[in-house]
């Protein structure tokens, strides 16, 4: 078991934060560990949070990217998770209430390392924050957020945080005013908590007991607004890697997530526990494992691996997961089952299951793989921190990832819309998130001998485009040619053949954005 020491030790590793306030500029600067969300009153708002900076050094503040069109464009908030007198921030978890304010619950660091938690609030989609709400404890890590939307719930409005503090883990009631309610200690727990409200208000959490050996995961099921625990139920084991996979993370984590049914669908109510659990015959090797319980979380299916990969000595790890309105169950997860035994070079997965969790059709979702030694060290060890999130809506789920492929030192956050009417002709590798490049929507569609792309720039770069037909092969395509600051519109020739297309453009610094359009 480990000590108490060596426990405060790996919680401190993550909150001390520098003291300098960077510039806003992510360019060359790694992005990791970010969360997103889309709004539930207007699904054209999607919203991601970044982290810049890990292990306690330097550079630790958010991006923010807003989108105002369902991922086509981004904008960047001028809010880096900041306030006057703060030295660092981190841990970012956001969730829309029923009207479609978005709350991020953060870390703060103060100039004396005091580190809290706090709640901002965005009224206008991501794009302007205020200070709602801080805990008092001086020393907290990990915070997760959930929001009873459900108005038939006796808990409507209530906000849920689930965090390390310094008395332990504790499930944090607040409510829609943003007053103290409660606060709910969970022994079973240390770390890596997550917290989900289901639509009778119930609320689940899910963590981690960080001081057995090997490390086991437990479900908790709470009611009347998280003031009474009804059980608290022990999932799996795994061996403790925390400080020592190299080609994956110096402070590898397993990830679990918990998500809850709240659709119409037929396994309304069933709850999901994910995580990454070590292979059986080689502890140092990784699956992503998933269990479900139809008895609010009393008992659970058998642990098995989303992923169609069962070779033994293949590295799959780092999921994350989303239920959509339609009761479809999605993880996207790193794997390496491309690329040999020992080989860190790693692509990006997701998962769709139409049967509640008991099967899982996989598709890969980049095109172009990454090292992943390059992410660690990008990563100041952490590689691509400790969780990523995906969105989805009734027919499309989007998937983002932390990756480093241009080999430069940098991670960069990747994205893949993905129809779930048509997954496998609608797998297609979208581009970057970032403000700097935004290109519209090809129009007009259909069309007959032309099309046109509107493109913003703020800064002069050199773009090309390559033409592709719905499998991907090169019709034709563009040298580069510079482009200044500001608006432009670049006209393309169309195709001779009607059918669905592909139109790719790439910048000479690394940036792409693909559509697929008709004629």
């Amino acid at each position: 078991m480990k000590n108490l020491f060596v426990f405060l030790f790996f919680l401190m590793s993550h909150a001390l934060f520098a003291q300098d306030k960077p510039l806003t500029n992510t360019e060359d600067i790694a992005e990791a560990e970010f969360h997103t969300v889309i709004n539930p009153t207007d699904n054209s708002n999607i919203v991601l949070t970044t982290m810049h900076g890990f292990e306690g050094v330097d550079d630790s503040y958010f991006s923010i990217y807003y989108s105002l069109d369902f991922g086509e464009t981004w904008e960047l908030s001028a809010f880096d998770g900041l306030y006057p007198g703060d030295a660092g921030t981190g841990d970012p978890v956001m969730s829309f209430d029923a009207e479609g304010n978005l709350l991020l619950v953060h870390l703060v660091a103060s100039d004396d390392f005091d580190v809290k938690t706090i709640i901002s609030k965005s009224e206008d989609k991501g794009k302007t924050w205020e200070l709602a709400y801080e805990y008092p404890d001086p020393f907290t890590d990990k915070p997760w957020i959930a929001i009873d939307n459900n108005p038939s719930s006796p808990n409507f409005g209530n906000i849920y945080i689930i965090d390390v503090t310094s008395d332990g883990v504790l499930l944090i009631t607040i409510d829609d005013e943003f007053n103290f309610v409660r606060s709910t200690i969970i022994n079973d727990i240390q770390q890596l908590p997550n917290v989900v409200v289901a639509n009778d208000g119930d609320i689940f959490t899910s963590g981690m007991n960080w001081f057995s050996d090997p490390l086991e995961f437990f479900v908790q099921h709470f009611t009347d607004a998280g003031e009474t625990l009804v059980q608290s139920t022990a999932l799996l084991t795994t061996p403790d890697y925390t400080f020592d996979v190299e080609d994956i993370s110096n402070r590898f984590q397993n990830s679990p997530q918990i998500v809850i049914d709240n659709s119409d669908s037929d396994y309304s109510g069933r709850i999901y526990f994910t995580v990454t659990r070590s292979e059986d015959d080689e502890l140092r090797f990784f699956d992503v494992i998933q269990m479900y319980s139809d008895d609010s979380g009393i008992t659970w299916s058998e642990p098995k691996p989303v992923h169609s990969n069962l070779d033994f000595h293949v590295q799959q790890y780092y999921p994350s997961s989303y239920i959509n309105s339609e009761g479809v169950v999605l993880v996207d997860w790193y794997d390496r089952k491309n690329h040999g035994e020992g080989s860190a070079i790693t692509d990006f997965f997701l998962g769709i299951s139409y049967d509640g969790g008991e099967s899982y059709t996989e598709y890969k979702l980049n095109k172009s793989p990454m090292d992943f030694n390059v992410a660690v060290n990008a990563g100041s060890g952490f590689g691509i921190g400790e969780y990523h999130q995906m969105v989805a809506t009734k027919d499309t789920v989007i998937s983002f990832w932390s990756d480093g492929r241009m080999n430069d030192g940098d991670l960069n956050i990747y994205y893949a819309k993905v129809d779930l009417n048509n997954p496998i002709s609608g797998v297609q590798e979208t581009g970057l998130v970032q403000d700097k490049i935004n290109i519209s929507n090809i129009y007009p569609q259909p069309f007959k001998d032309e099309f046109f792309i509107d493109l913003a720039l703020k800064k002069e770069y050199k773009l090309k485009y390559e033409l592709l037909d719905i499998n991907g092969k090169l019709i034709k395509d563009s040298s580069f040619t510079s482009y200044g600051t500001g608006n432009h519109t670049l006209s393309i020739n169309a195709p001779p053949v009607s059918g669905s297309y592909l139109l790719k453009i790439s910048s000479n610094t690394g940036f792409f954005k693909t559509m697929q359009f008709f004629k």
